[in-house]
């Protein structure tokens, strides 16, 4: 039970100046911020776990979408890629029709080369 309601809530000038105490009576194991300050920023302390571990989480992430915009990067070359597949197997294909051209040419210019060689041997 507790004997004094000040002692949960007191003013603020007492609070920052005196030792706090807790419900029970004892003394509270900070008396000023700057103790309570300097307590989270001992290097076993949890709060600086925290804060790592927070950080590190933020830098995972981060890396998670440097992953994902690499993997987009990746897609769009790929589809570049493909379209210049697409782009070299028609002009393969129109140069094939070339040679298919060029080669009729060239049969019908042996064929006309026969036809004057068995012309001059008649």
């Amino acid at each position: 039970m507790i004997a004094d309601p000040t002692l949960l809530n007191p003013p603020l000038s007492v609070a920052m100046t005196s030792p706090r105490r807790s419900i029970d009576g004892e003394k509270a194991p900070f008396a000023r911020p700057s103790q309570a300050f300097a307590f989270l920023l001992q290097e076993d302390s949890f709060f600086l776990h925290a804060v790592y571990f927070l950080l590190q989480s933020i830098a995972c992430l981060l890396n998670a979408f440097e992953f994902l915009f690499n993997a987009v990067e990746i897609q769009r070359l790929a589809i570049e890629f493909l379209l210049n597949a697409i782009e070299f197997t028609f002009h393969s294909a129109a140069f094939l029709l070339h040679a298919i051209e060029f080669s009729e040419q060239a049969v019908y210019c042996l064929e006309q080369v026969i036809a004057f060689l068995s012309c001059a041997v008649d």
